[in-house]
């Protein structure tokens, strides 16, 4: 339950979804090697977690909202808003945190697991007619997407 008296989200939700795509083989395999990587190589964590920042800095911007906007409509402070958008902490945010934060922006976190070196199919991309980082923040958001809506 949110600060504000919101149910953000139902942790029972994403623990259903869990549960329900790693009864799948293929999909529990690519998950167990995803995070044993995570596990071994801290740098490649570290990594990830100012990569969601700046995707989901973009996407507040991209909303209009301002941080305390966030904040409010999330339940989250503001402070952990700011961590999280400037790649702070070693682990990065969690996936509920990710999914509250997304809802807060009535936006779903749909997730897409991809071979690294394989370029994305054109669909995947969103077209950008923003300034560069923008764009840049779009071709990195189309990068984290992994099939699964929350």
């Amino acid at each position: 339950m949110a600060k504000d008296g919101k149910n953000v989200l139902n942790p029972d939700s994403f623990e259903t979804f869990r549960k329900r795509a790693l009864d799948k083989p293929e999909t529990r395999r690519a998950y167990l090697a995803e995070t044993q990587m995570l596990d071994e190589d801290p740098d490649t964590r570290f990594a990830m977690a100012g990569r969601v920042g700046s995707i989901l800095r973009a996407a507040r911007q991209k909303s209009g909202k301002t941080q305390a906007q966030q904040s409010a409509d999330s339940g989250m402070l503001q402070s952990e808003i700011s961590r999280i958008e400037n790649g702070g902490g070693s682990l990065g945010p969690s996936m509920e945190t990710i999914v509250n934060y997304a809802h807060a922006l009535d936006m779903e976190v749909v997730l897409m697991l991809k071979p690294r070196e394989a370029k994305l199919p054109l669909e995947l991309i969103e077209p950008a007619d923003e300034s560069a980082d923008e764009a840049k923040a779009v071709s990195d958001m189309s990068r984290v997407r992994l099939w699964g809506v929350f």
